[in-house]
């Protein structure tokens, strides 16, 4: 392969998490022919068959779930492998100014006093978020030879510190989380973020997660083994 083929960037993936109905259909179909970019409907009461794919934008129906159902997509959410956007949808208006911390990978929220043309934009602009970080990642999953013959030495070079820091990233953590968990300050884990985003040769989480996916577990079994 030359250096200059590139592997075309996948598409974006739209997940509703709806009960089915007329009017969850009717949403998507408009939304559709705004995006151009195909949206599936899962039923909120089932779960989901699979991971879902790098850069998936979900839409969160909250109308359709109760406390208990929400937890439980919360949960889902957060053990995703992949980066993922997350838009909650259809939030009643007295809940303006309560934190919604508990959903991972929150990317944007809709009141139900929101316009359609407001939502559609927001969803819009989201959608083109999820491209740049398709991009960003088929650019890190297809290095250069000279970068990929040189990931091995990279792995190796990670303290302990480091690399369970870089678990926790893979996890969704953020830097409180992982200060809390690891019982240090937020500062030490800028500081160890800092250092294992040199060594990998990456420039964000989405790709230190990808990074990890790829070459973290391949130097632990040799680590294993030898």
């Amino acid at each position: 392969m030359s250096d200059g083929l590139h592997s075309p960037v996948p598409p974006v993936s739209v997940c509703f998490l709806t009960e089915p109905s007329l009017q969850a259909q009717a949403f998507i179909t408009v939304l559709q022919k705004e995006t151009l970019i195909p949206i599936q409907i899962h039923n909120i009461h089932n779960p989901l068959p699979e991971m879902l794919p790098a850069g998936t934008l979900v839409l969160f129906d909250t109308v359709s779930a109760n406390k208990r159902l929400s937890t439980f997509w919360q949960n889902t959410l957060r053990k995703q492998i992949h980066p993922i956007k997350v838009l909650l949808m259809n939030i009643d208006d007295r809940e303006r100014g309560k934190t919604l911390s508990e959903w991972p990978s929150l990317s944007d929220i809709f009141y139900r006093s929101d316009s359609q043309l407001h939502v559609h934009a927001r969803i819009k602009e989201t959608v083109n978020t999820c491209r740049h970080i398709l991009h960003d990642l088929t650019t890190h999953l297809f290095p250069s030879p000279q970068r990929d013959a040189a990931s091995a030495e990279e792995g190796e070079q990670l303290t302990v510190r480091e690399k369970q820091i870089l678990r926790k990233l893979c996890e969704g953590a953020t830097n409180s989380d992982i200060a809390c968990s690891l019982f240090i300050s937020e500062h030490t884990v800028r500081t160890h973020i800092y250092n294992l985003f040199k060594k990998i040769k990456v420039k964000n989480r989405t790709q230190a997660v990808f990074w990890a996916a790829d070459k973290l577990e391949d130097n632990e079994s040799q680590e294993t083994y030898s």
